[in-house]
């Protein structure tokens, strides 16, 4: 129990440090950019995503991006600006994602945007960015029918895709209304196996690919059943596994055109697709916002 309760110490001084850390960052680009509107995001890929949404919505818009290596460090600045008595926090608004946890206990403020969605990744992979895809990366301009089919192709191996997932989703869910520390795999193969048409369960157990202190109780399972239920998802489970998910289906679908597939008969087959260059800052440019973004970032003013 001492060696338990002195890990949670040792926490609690570490996120102390970060967060001084960070706040004397946001001091500093403060002092040089004393009129520039300052944006902080939980790390590199929501900051490029992001930067692709922005663009699109406000066009010429300019900002300084903060990154804060994570939700947590973001909601502490948020916090720790907002309390700052010299204003700190004046032009400068912050972005995280939803995931299981929401804002971890942390107050909102209207210069503080969570995603309605678990993450960032959750708009990305969509049909409609797919779609965008086919028609500049896989070169099927001009082939509409043959984009519908290899959409109605995605739409279903996403959806089995979700269900392959339910269990490691629930699981996941479950520790976070636990607050229990997790531990996850960050490989595909532990998540599901996928292939064009062919989406089946990972052949790891979930207690293996997500690995917690402790199992929850079965009351405890049971309590938290109905709330997971109810969520979405496409938009509520966890976005990394379905951003993992997206890239492992446009390698398949490349390789599918490599091999003269009838999904593709007809395109120009000699021009290149290079899936590996395809990021979620090209897939940003392609895809929707997140709910509520636009409204959000109408907010946002040019300066201070």
């Amino acid at each position: 129990m001492v060696g338990e309760i002195d890990e949670e110490v040792q926490k609690l001084i570490e996120a102390r440090g970060r967060s001084a850390v960070l706040k004397a960052t946001l001091i500093t680009s403060r002092s040089k950019l004393p009129n520039t509107i300052i944006l902080a995001f939980e790390g590199p890929d929501d900051k490029l995503a992001f930067s692709q949404w922005i663009s699109r919505v406000r066009p010429g818009f300019i900002y300084e991006p903060l990154t804060c290596k994570g939700k947590r460090q973001v909601l502490q600045l948020h916090d720790a600006a907002m309390k700052d008595k010299a204003r700190l926090a004046d032009g400068v608004y912050f972005f995280v994602d939803r995931d299981f946890d929401d804002l971890l206990g942390f107050t909102p403020s209207n210069q503080l945007f969570m995603t309605e969605e678990y993450s960032i990744e959750n708009t990305v992979v969509h049909r409609d960015t797919l779609e965008n895809l086919l028609k500049k990366e896989f070169h099927c301009d001009g082939a509409p029918d043959l984009r519908a089919a290899i959409t109605a192709v995605f739409d279903k191996d996403y959806t089995d895709f979700l269900a392959a997932t339910r269990a490691l989703n629930e699981r996941l869910f479950l520790a976070k209304q636990l607050g229990l520390d997790v531990t996850k795999s960050n490989k595909l193969k532990d998540i599901a196996k996928v292939d064009l048409k062919a989406i089946a369960a990972s052949e790891t157990a979930p207690v293996e690919a997500i690995k917690l202190p402790r199992e929850p109780a079965a009351q405890e399972a049971s309590d938290h059943a109905a709330a997971f239920a109810a969520l979405d998802p496409h938009t509520r489970y966890r976005g990394k596994w379905a951003f993992q998910f997206f890239q492992k289906w446009l390698e398949c679908l490349q390789t599918a055109r490599k091999a003269g597939s009838d999904y593709f008969k007809g395109t120009e087959l000699t021009q290149t697709v290079n899936t590996s260059a395809i990021t979620i800052q090209t897939m940003a440019s392609k895809s929707g916002f997140p709910v509520g973004f636009e409204d959000f970032l109408a907010t946002v003013p040019d300066g201070i």
